[in-house]
This record gives C-alpha cells, sequence and structure tokens, in this order.
C-alpha cells in the first residue's frame, strides 16, 4: 500500500509493501518504502526532488507536485498518483502570484486571531454584548467614553459599556475602493499592522478627521447600523480637552454625525458620581495619568496633577523588560499583546527592594500568550513593570510617583477639605488594576501623612472591581436621569442658533 500527500493527492495499492510519500510544490518531499524484497527505508527532504535510498532499498521522497513516490513495486505503492489508486479531484492550477497572495492572507488570518484573543481582556462581555445590539431602544441615549488607547460605548443606565474598542485606525490601498484606499478601525487595523493611527494621542494634535471617521464606523459597524439622529449623547472629555477641542467635538456631532443633544462631561466627575460621591480625589491612570480634586461636585482645577507624558510607556516599558528574556514584540499587533500580557501577568510589590531579592521561582508565573500553543514563564518583569508609576523615571517621565502627586494635589486643595479629600480617594483606569496597586499607595501615602504632621488613619482609598470603566459608568447613570434632556444648551438647535 501507498500513500502520497501533495499536489495530487491519492492512494495507490500494490502488494508485499508499504510506502509514504509527502511532497509540496515548493517545499519539503518525504519518501519512505518498507517491502519484503529487500526491506528498506528511504527519506528525501527539499524543495527539489530528493533522493530517500536508491531502489529497492528505500524510495524517492519529493517529487513534486504530484507527493513522493512511497517506495518503488514491488517494494511499495507509488503514493499520490491517482491512476494507480483513488482518483482525487484535480485541483486548479496555482500561479506564484496566487501562492504569495494566499500565504500573505493565512499569515493576516494567523494574526487576526491572536488579535481576536487578545480582546478578550479588554472587553469580557463582546458576545453579549453584540447579542443586544439590536435591542437598542430608538431613543436610547447612548454613552462614549473617549479614551486616547480605547472608546468605551454603551446604552445609558448600563453598568458597563457594550463595546470597547480601540481608538485607531489605518488606511490601506485597495483599487476595489473610491479613491484606491480604504480604512480599517479597531482590532481590524491593529491585524493590518501598518501605518496605524491613533488620533487620542496625548503626545500628539488630535487627528480630527481621524476620530470622526472611528465615531463614524461605531454607529455604522459597532452599533449595528444605530442611526445618529435618533440618540441623544453623553460624552466624556477628551484627553487634550480645551475650549477649541470642545469646539470641534460638538461641530462633529451635531453638524458631521447629526445628534440631536449631547453633553459633554467631566470623567473624573463622572468617577466619583459611580460611586455615589460629590466630594473626592480621582486618581485616574489609563494611556494618560491626572489626579482630580473635586469637592461638593465642583473640581477644583488648580489643584488637578497632570503627568506630561504618556503612561502607555508602561507597555513599551514591558516590552523592553521581555526583550531582555527573549521576547520579541515590536509591531502594532505585537504590542497588544504585550498589553494583554501586562494586564495580566503584573503586580504591584509592597516592597520593591525586598521583591527584588526573591528567588526567580517565587515570583515566577506562567501564562499562555494568546494565539501561542505553549505557556510562557515570566519572573521579575512582571512587578517591575508597574513600580514605573511610583518611579516614572523608569519610563522617561521626569515626575513624581503616584503617592507623591497625589499628596500633593491634596495640600493645594483648602485645608477644610483636605480631610474628606483624604477619606474619598478613587482609583479609576485599567492601569489601576494591577494587584497590590491600592495597598502599596495606600502604605506610602499614610508615610507621607506622617511625615508632614497629618492624620495616616484619615486616608482611605476605593478599588472597585469594575474601576477600568467608572468614569463610563459614572456617565450612564448620569445619562439615564429623567431630566437630562431638559438641558436646553445640549441640543442641538442651541448649538446651531447660537454658535
Amino acid at each position: 500500500m501507498g500513500l502520497g500527500l501533495g499536489g495530487q493527492p491519492g492512494i495507490g495499492m500494490q502488494p508485499a509493501g508499504l510506502g509514504l510519500g509527502l511532497g509540496a510544490q515548493p517545499g519539503l518531499g518525504l519518501g519512505g518504502g518498507l517491502g519484503t524484497q529487500p526491506a528498506g527505508l528511504g527519506l528525501g527532504l527539499g524543495a527539489q526532488p530528493g533522493l530517500g535510498g536508491l531502489p529497492p532499498m528505500g524510495g524517492l521522497g519529493g517529487l513534486p507536485p504530484m507527493g513522493g513516490l512511497g517506495g518503488l513495486p514491488p517494494m511499495g505503492g507509488l503514493g499520490g498518483l491517482p491512476p494507480l489508486g483513488v482518483n482525487a479531484p484535480q485541483e486548479e492550477t496555482v500561479t506564484e502570484v496566487e501562492q504569495v497572495g494566499e500565504k500573505k492572507k493565512r499569515k493576516r488570518q494567523k494574526k487576526k486571531i491572536m488579535i481576536s484573543q487578545s480582546a478578550f481582556f479588554t472587553h469580557e462581555n463582546e458576545e453579549k454584548a453584540n447579542a443586544m445590539l439590536s435591542k437598542i431602544a430608538d431613543d436610547a441615549v447612548l454613552v462614549f467614553d473617549c479614551g486616547s488607547s480605547f472608546i468605551k460605548v454603551g446604552v445609558a443606565g448600563e453598568e458597563q459599556p457594550r463595546k470597547v474598542i480601540p481608538t485607531c485606525y489605518c488606511t490601506i490601498e485597495d483599487e476595489d475602493y473610491e479613491g484606491g484606499e480604504r480604512k480599517e478601525f479597531g482590532y481590524k487595523a491593529i491585524d493590518e499592522d501598518e501605518g496605524l493611527v491613533w488620533p487620542l494621542d496625548p503626545r500628539k494634535d488630535t487627528d480630527w478627521d481621524g476620530l470622526l471617521a472611528i465615531i463614524q464606523n461605531i454607529y455604522e459597524n459597532e452599533l449595528d447600523g444605530c442611526d445618529p439622529a435618533s440618540h441623544p449623547v453623553v460624552m466624556t472629555e477628551l484627553p487634550n480637552m480645551n475650549e477649541v477641542a470642545t469646539d470641534k467635538i460638538k461641530s462633529m456631532m451635531f453638524n458631521d454625525l447629526n445628534v440631536p443633544f449631547l453633553k459633554i462631561v467631566n470623567p473624573a466627575l463622572m468617577a466619583l458620581y459611580a460611586e455615589g460621591k460629590e466630594t473626592g480625589v480621582v486618581v485616574e491612570i489609563g494611556n494618560r495619568m491626572q489626579i482630580v480634586p473635586a469637592v461638593d461636585g465642583y473640581v477644583i482645577d488648580s489643584a488637578i496633577t497632570k503627568i506630561k507624558g504618556n503612561v502607555s510607556g508602561l507597555t513599551e516599558y514591558m516590552s523592553r523588560l521581555l526583550r531582555a528574556c527573549g521576547y520579541i514584540y515590536t509591531t502594532s499587533a505585537q504590542m497588544e499583546l504585550v498589553r494583554a500580557i501586562k494586564e495580566s501577568v503584573c503586580y504591584v510589590a509592597l516592597d520593591y527592594d525586598a521583591e527584588m531579592k526573591k528567588k526567580a521561582k517565587d515570583v515566577m508565573k506562567e501564562f499562555q500568550v494568546p494565539g501561542n500553543e505553549n505557556t510562557s514563564k515570566f519572573f521579575q518583569e512582571r512587578f517591575q513593570c508597574p513600580e514605573a508609576l511610583f518611579q516614572p523615571e523608569k519610563v522617561g517621565i521626569d515626575a513624581e510617583g503616584v503617592p507623591s502627586m497625589l499628596f500633593s494635589t491634596i495640600k493645594k486643595c483648602p485645608l477644610t477639605s483636605r480631610r474628606p479629600l483624604l477619606n474619598h480617594i478613587i482609583l479609576s483606569g485599567g492601569s489601576t488594576l494591577f494587584p497590590g496597586l491600592p495597598e502599596r499607595l495606600e502604605k506610602e501615602l499614610k508615610q507621607l501623612c506622617t511625615e508632614n504632621k497629618m492624620n495616616p488613619r484619615d486616608v482611605k482609598i476605593s478599588a472597585l472591581q469594575n474601576r477600568k470603566y467608572l468614569a463610563w459608568t459614572g456617565a450612564a447613570l448620569l445619562a439615564g436621569m429623567s431630566t437630562l434632556l431638559d438641558e436646553e444648551k445640549c441640543t442641538k438647535d442651541y448649538y446651531q442658533d447660537n454658535c
């Protein structure tokens, strides 16, 4: 019996022998013959036909495109020649150009699987959210939390966003589209892995055309063709918000998208609102970092502290740490995997120096990187990466660590409000999810209070489980109030009459 796998699959039958041939063009050819007279085994490897032993000792390996000869009769059967076995359907002739295109397609598909798997770490209820999209009421208020890394979008009154989409796009040359190019958004853009643009990158000027294209795509595709004109909108302030940016976003939403109502809210106040507080200090750590105090529902602007840098440098820093361990991640798609690794294995050490002295096995954690079959082991980089929040110079940012920034912010506030602010410290944003961060922050903040003759017992830190989406949750609560649409200044008619 002979078995051939290659350009022309088939099974051949010959008495007194067994042969196996594998062949492809171009590629490897494998051939072997095992027979009764005299028995032999041959193996041939190579893009060109390989001789895997001289007959009758063995079989020829790799006759493209037919498949390998699995032994020569009567030593073994011809594998892969349809006339001698079961006829297999003839395949169409594939040109070299088509083969290259198919390889690229397979490579892209593989990459997409990896990214779609890593997306799990971004939004755990994606499948449930997709099933609910058709249930959005015609007049439902939509809630957007526009971050520099992700846009969270959902419906008023719900506990968490329905969609969490990377705030990015890319432009691809494509002759089938008008103008010879098309845009991809979110994870599809990351899959393309070329020319990726992040319109709300805090290090650059806002790309308003790109942001508009992203929001249009959200309505058309992510929200299943939802009509902007039918839904009022509550939106958190953009990362680089100022008066010019406010005018731009209003023009975009009212004029370009035709929404009937737009209320822009402060994300820090929304985080407070989500916890049912009007007084407190919000420590927001995501792709940006800022500490915002508020008293009786009003932000104390003069006391706000911001890091003038890129806190997403945590992901870049993690990639440098992994490179030292032999894991190389450089492309946009790979950096998305680094983010997934960072969020899954990292933690904040209560005592960094003591943690560094521990044995590697005591800090090791295994993790299966999305798209990889084998698990990987991670060691000291697990706590070295988030340590940059306490020692920002590790990611090239000239600033104080989070505890010192927080204490400085509170000291800038009126004396009578300092104790209530210490009582209500609220963590918000994805990078506050590192295990150990609340405890380390509390420990160092209490030390600062003691050194400055303030009562360390006043320090109380709130770290809710849903703090990754806390600003969105607060905005969704506000959007669900029955009096929301009574605010005339937020309507499209008012905007067009007064702007």
